[in-house]
């Protein structure tokens, strides 16, 4: 009951269409979710629209991965229209900033994201690509990178940033009922000296 798991086809670029399309019969067989990297470069998304005419986005979607319970990484190059299939289909992405920073890949649309009610959640992607995995790092430069990229100082405030890193990462991750202090949640309590 406590551990989940998941398909993790790595991304488009690594898995050719016929291996995506069986791990989508895979996870609906299962019934299990899917966790991939999604438009994480610009590299990724330019070559998609080279080789499949979309963006990786509309290509993930026409293959029918998001038709099981999808956990995405990354999205940090995405059209409007992304933005839509990803909400259409409750896909969750996780957002990794240090890391889109730091590997050059620029800054994931958090911001229009969340308003357009895509379950958002913050990760660290690993070590090797940020040199750190320290997730109240991640939070501050979530909130900072999206009130500058916005002009906007209430965008992302603390508690929305909270919310990602604890309940949205739980739903995200298929558990319910978890990542609030709430009656009749399962929750950990981590008490912080500011």
């Amino acid at each position: 009951k406590n551990i989940k798991f998941m398909l993790a086809p790595h991304a488009i670029y690594t898995c050719d269409r016929e291996y995506l399309l069986k791990i989508s019969e895979e996870a609906k067989r299962l019934g299990l979710g899917l966790n991939i990297h999604l438009s994480e470069s610009k590299a990724e998304f330019n070559d998609c629209m080279r080789d499949n005419g979309c963006t990786p986005t509309e290509y993930v979607a026409s293959l029918g991965l998001f038709e099981n319970k999808t956990l995405a990484a990354h999205c940090v190059q995405l059209t409007e229209n992304d933005i839509s299939i990803l909400a259409k289909y409750g896909v969750s992405v996780a957002s990794n900033p240090k890391s889109n920073l730091k590997l050059g890949n620029g800054i994931a649309p958090i911001y229009q994201l969340d308003k357009a009610g895509v379950n958002v959640c913050i990760g660290t992607d690993s070590a090797a690509s940020n040199n750190s995995l320290n997730m109240f790092s991640e939070l501050n430069y979530m909130t900072l990178l999206h009130k500058g990229t916005n002009y906007d100082s209430t965008a992302i405030p603390a508690k929305k940033a909270i919310e990602f890193a604890t309940v949205n990462g739980a739903k995200a991750l298929g558990f319910e009922r978890l990542g609030k202090l709430e009656e009749g949640w399962a929750a950990d309590i981590a008490l912080l000296d500011t």
